[in-house]
């Protein structure tokens, strides 16, 4: 004798026997396959951007070890460091320049009183 108070939850390992189809997992949505070649694409052309920029790295390296530049930049960075130094003791050499005059009234102040 069946009883009518069987709830529906008794059926459902019955009705998965029945249909072998609910028991597979659910169909998932496909991934989108366009953003797939926009990352291939973006892939290879930083890869090229990056084979370019290792060329010219190497160019350079290159170009500075056969020709070093350095010597000549230092003798003029030291041409022009002691040409701004004769100007500047010539500036405070004069009786009139502002090292001068502090130093006059800071001695006076401290030796004349």
């Amino acid at each position: 004798m069946v009883k009518k108070t069987d709830t529906p939850d008794d059926m459902i390992g019955f009705k998965d026997f029945i249909d072998p189809e609910a028991l597979l997992p659910k169909a998932r949505p496909k991934r989108d396959t366009s953003t797939g070649h926009e990352i291939f694409t973006f892939l290879e052309r930083e890869s090229i951007r990056l084979s370019k920029i290792i060329t010219l790295c190497e160019e350079k390296s290159f170009n500075l070890k056969r020709f070093p530049q350095s010597e000549k930049i230092n003798e003029l960075a030291q041409e022009q460091l002691d040409q701004i130094k004769s100007d500047m003791i010539e500036r405070l050499r004069t009786k009139d320049s502002p090292l001068t005059m502090n130093l006059k009234e800071l001695l006076e102040a401290h030796f004349n009183s």
